[in-house]
């Protein structure tokens, strides 16, 4: 199993697929919570 990216957007990410929402919503996101989930995506996670 890969080691989990070291930025700590891997614990968002989990809060994500567990969501209700069928769509990410941008405007749920703080600042901060917004730049992880894009870090997430470079790191091919979704």
């Amino acid at each position: 199993m890969a080691a989990p990216p070291r930025c700590g957007c891997r614990p968002r990410l989990r809060l994500l697929r567990d969501s209700k929402h069928p769509h990410l919503d941008h405007l749920a996101f703080r600042a901060g919570e917004w730049d992880a989930f894009l870090a997430a995506t470079r790191h091919g996670a979704l």
